[in-house]
């Protein structure tokens, strides 16, 4: 199946299909949807932040607002260079949430999410030195925002729509 950008893929497509085709938009981006500047300040706050209390599964027992969740540092940090990426990014972590949450039916959680994603979202270079480890913490960053993304999902509706007044974007 080919497909143009901006072209609606046609009713009753496939599920994987329709998922191969919004991977390929992202990875022939010209620029990652996720600025690394994005990553690299996450990745120096892990490394200062003290370990929450957490309960038997490892979940956090305080849930952070919003505002102070690092979905939302992302796309500040996203949205001063271009409103529009950050509305798309916003709407993918929307619907990344979204499917995480329905686990039972779509059989992916957010890790396997972040797995098949992360290289295309920050435009992986598997050549790049210590590569594997970079891509363990790209895994590690974009499974925490689809975690946000379903934690702060009616928040994150609102913010996609303040983006798109910006923007004069079609929601």
């Amino acid at each position: 199946m080919r497909m143009q950008y901006g072209e609606l893929l046609p009713e009753g497509t496939d599920v994987h299909v329709a998922c191969a085709v919004l991977k390929q938009a992202v990875r022939d981006a010209e620029s990652p949807l996720i600025d690394i500047e994005a990553l690299q300040a996450w990745a120096v706050a892990t490394a200062s932040k003290k370990k929450q209390p957490a309960d038997a599964d490892g979940e956090p027992l305080v849930i952070p607002s919003f505002k102070e969740s690092l979905l939302y540092s992302t796309l500040q940090i996203v949205r001063e260079k271009s409103p529009r990426r950050a509305f798309v990014l916003a709407r993918l972590m929307y619907l990344l949430g979204d499917i995480s949450s329905r686990i039972e039916i779509t059989q992916m959680n957010s890790h396997n999410l972040s797995l098949c994603l992360a290289p295309s979202l920050l435009q992986w270079d598997p050549y790049a030195d210590a590569a594997l480890l970079v891509l363990g913490r790209m895994t590690a960053y974009v499974m925490e925002l689809i975690d946000d993304g379903r934690e702060h999902a009616e928040k994150l509706r609102d913010y996609c729509l303040e983006l798109q007044n910006l923007a004069s974007l079609p929601y």
